[in-house]
């Protein structure tokens, strides 16, 4: 029996996207969903690793999303595909965020669906 490992393209030396990026951002506010709504199920979120993996939720949708610098402005802004269930309907899409002010400002774009802007304020560490 042969054995293959499976290797994965990871950046040595840095992050996949800025360091200001990662960590765990509360939802606070978006143009097209009420704090109720962003918080219905539990506490509206977005989550970053050094990798650029991570997890997002709001309402009732839930999902991984998969970070990267911006090709144009890596400094500033970073892109994100993501992929989940908005309660039993599988969705994904895409994504811009940016800091300003500490504070993550962006949009969120369902294929095929609604477009929205969200504001997040990062969370402190425990």
């Amino acid at each position: 029996m042969e054995i293959h490992w499976h290797t994965f393209n990871v950046p040595k030396c840095g992050y996949a996207v800025k360091k200001k990026f990662v960590g765990e951002w509360r939802i606070v506010e978006s143009d097209e969903w009420s704090p109720d709504y962003l918080d219905m199920i539990k506490e509206a979120e977005i989550k970053i690793t050094t990798r650029g993996t991570g997890h997002i939720n709001f309402g009732a949708f839930e999902g991984m999303i998969d970070a990267e610098k911006d090709e144009w402005n890596p400094e500033e802004v970073i892109q994100f595909s993501f992929y989940g269930r908005d309660e039993d309907e599988t969705v994904s899409g895409r994504g811009t965020a940016k800091i300003i002010d500490e504070e993550m400002i962006g949009r969120i774009v369902f294929h095929c669906g609604m477009k929205a802007k969200f504001r997040a304020t990062k969370k402190p560490k425990i």
